[in-house]
């Protein structure tokens, strides 16, 4: 093996900003809390995870067994992290950068709105916390009221202007911009270190050598590993699941093809006798999913509408799948996960739950069991984009790092000062 690669795929960008009941964040932040020096934890303002809205919405903040143990030694784990970014040959600077862009995270977390009549304007909001606010602009190096100005208001285009105007934000809708915005720092920066490792793990003085015909040649015989989440089924499901579940159905797919179709066809041609083995096609179920008019196709459809919606999505797609085998209505699934109500109390309740469900959820048949997904924010997650004010605070951005993964740009060469980030967004 004279190379590798890492692909990144799926990151639960979700988790930086939420939690699962049970579950901590990445644990990286907690690692960071315990293992920084005093004097770096001092200067990032860091404390306990207890501190950090970020880190304690589940209430989860050690690993521990069944026995209420520690699974592990957060100071230990990061002075693990640490000598691996070292044997990557990242430079010490650019680690303390990469802790920086961390704390920022976790203050941005902290920053609160409240709603404020803005007269003439409507509905707007205020930063309620300003200190926290000032702490994060500094840690990246932004101007404050760039910061203020992109987490409090968004740009809409009007027609006849050439110019957006400036709409302000309400308290709920300021604080969905501050986690967008966290959830576009952490997912560069991850890219970055990514980008980092493959830097490491593809430098080979066997590969070097050859001309570059053989090289390509040699490049192209590869062994493929994948790691990815198993099949996910939670209380409440969304986009990230959907996405997670259809990548299992294709794997299953896969699966059954190479496993089952082409050795009993080669049984077959050889003569072999061998009893049948029963199994499931989950065929219809991908194609449901992957379709030129499944449900990721209708999705990409109503995003490319000027007035698309959640719900305009769920009518269309229950429209036009109507009665296919693998799709029911929101309120429809036997699974457990599903509640009929009851614990809200009574068959009113009961019936309230499943009609508020039938509106905002579908559910698929996988080949694994039923999954009901709610269509909240399907539309805002499947773009995947910020809106103009969060653009213009990722390019007033003056970190060296930051600026730099911003912009996809190598940090070593970043100004620092006259360098802006860029443009911040992903596809599915």
């Amino acid at each position: 093996i004279c190379g590798g690669r890492v692909r990144h795929y799926l990151l639960e960008k979700a988790r930086v900003v939420s939690q699962h009941p049970g579950e901590r964040n990445y644990h990286v932040f907690y690692q960071m809390c315990a293992g920084l020096a005093e004097d770096m934890r001092k200067r990032l303002h860091l404390t306990r995870p207890q501190d950090y809205n970020y880190l304690n919405r589940s209430g989860v903040y050690e690993l521990l067994d069944t026995d209420g143990n520690p699974l592990c030694d957060e100071v230990a784990e990061f002075n693990r992290v640490e000598q691996s970014m070292t044997q990557m040959r990242i430079e010490r600077e650019f680690q303390s950068q990469v802790w920086q862009v961390l704390a920022a995270i976790l203050h941005l977390g902290n920053i609160e709105f409240e709603t404020i009549d803005k007269k003439s304007e409507g509905e707007g909001s205020r930063v309620r916390n300003p200190d926290v606010l000032e702490r994060v602009a500094d840690l990246i190096d932004c101007d404050r009221q760039v910061l203020e100005t992109g987490l409090t208001y968004t740009m809409m285009k009007v027609t006849g202007e050439s110019n957006p105007i400036k709409v302000p934000q309400n308290a709920e809708e300021s604080a969905a911009a501050r986690d967008a915005l966290s959830k576009v720092i952490y997912e560069k920066l991850f890219a970055w270190l990514v980008s980092c490792i493959n830097t490491c793990l593809s430098e080979s003085d066997a590969l070097s050598q050859l001309v570059e015909s053989e090289r390509k040649r040699i490049e192209g015989r590869f062994i493929g590993v994948l790691d990815i989440f198993g099949f996910e089924v939670f209380e409440q499901n969304s986009f990230e699941q959907l996405c997670i579940n259809y990548a299992n159905e294709t794997l299953q797919q896969q699966f059954i093809n190479q496993m089952l179709h082409s050795m009993m066809a080669q049984y077959q041609a050889e003569g072999v006798t061998v009893a049948a083995i029963p199994f499931e096609d989950n065929s219809p179920c991908v194609e449901l999913l992957e379709s030129k008019m499944g449900i990721l196709a209708l999705l990409d459809d109503e995003c490319n509408f000027p007035k698309g919606s959640d719900e305009d999505f769920l009518h269309k797609l229950m429209d036009r799948h109507r009665g296919h085998s693998h799709l029911k209505r929101g309120g429809s699934s036997s699974d457990p996960y599903l509640k009929e109500g009851a614990a809200a109390g009574g068959k009113i309740a009961a019936s309230s739950a499943r009609v508020q469900s039938a509106r905002e959820c579908f559910v698929i048949s996988h080949f694994a069991g039923e999954v009901e997904y709610s269509v909240a924010c399907f539309l805002d997650k499947n773009r995947d984009t910020i809106n103009e004010s969060l653009k213009a605070v990722l390019k007033a951005v003056q970190q060296p790092l930051l600026s730099a993964v911003l912009g996809e740009r190598d940090p070593a060469s970043a100004g620092g000062d006259d360098e802006g980030g860029g443009e911040a967004a992903a596809g599915r």
